[in-house]
């Protein structure tokens, strides 16, 4: 097993049981290996059957994926339908940060409300760093990754009129194959001489922060 679908794997094993629940939407669901190698595994194959779950993205999917899975441009799609739940993990480092106020508007409009957003993003860069990012951040060299910048302040910034709230969040950030006390041993290292990433990315594939978020009533 690849890295990269171990990563994928682990991430839909953070979602909650309670989410893989209703109508459920996915933005960046790939080839559907990461959905297909998780616990969920089963329920994900029943939703696509009965027609609650439906994924997209960017990229062709196989035929004889097993989910219901279609090549749609998130921006571009058009629909009327709401759903209870959103996924989309690993999907907004993708994108420029011009268009996340506009990715999180576009969730919102199809999100029912008490719906959820469950997201995965890198999390690889001090929180105090974050607004000399965005004033300096120039839109049209980006060059398809954001690979720094991206912190719960900035999800809260981009957040802002999305009316949505944080449930909740958390860093995953041991490193691939790694027992917990190195992780945390490293981790204590860091803050105690103030490394300048103690708190974020390392260099490590395993750094992500996940958030909940949950739709307001308006």
């Amino acid at each position: 097993m690849s890295g990269v679908l171990k990563r994928s794997i682990e991430g839909y094993d953070q979602i909650p049981d309670h989410l893989i629940r209703g109508s459920v939407f996915e933005v960046g669901a790939r080839y559907g290996e990461g959905q297909l190698g998780s616990r969920h595994r089963e329920r994900f194959i029943e939703k696509s059957r009965d027609g609650s779950y439906y994924g997209i993205d960017v990229i062709p999917v196989p035929e004889e994926c097993l989910l219901n899975i279609s090549q749609t441009d998130f921006f571009d799609m058009a629909t009327s339908e709401k759903f209870d739940t959103i996924l989309a993990l690993e999907v907004m480092e993708h994108l420029s940060f011009r268009d996340w106020s506009k990715f999180i508007n576009k969730i919102r409009d199809v999100l029912k409300p008490h719906g959820y957003l469950f997201i995965t993003v890198p999390y690889n860069e001090p929180t105090e760093r974050v607004s000399l990012y965005i004033d300096s951040f120039d839109a049209e060299s980006f060059g398809g990754h954001v690979t720094f910048g991206i912190t719960p302040d900035v999800i809260r910034l981009w957040l802002q009129g999305a009316k949505c709230r944080i449930k909740r969040h958390r860093v995953h950030w041991r490193e691939e194959g790694e027992n917990h006390l190195r992780a945390v041993a490293r981790f204590v290292k860091r803050v105690v001489t103030r490394h300048p990433y103690a708190w974020g990315w390392t260099g490590l594939k395993a750094s992500t922060l996940i958030v909940m978020w949950q739709k307001v009533e308006i």
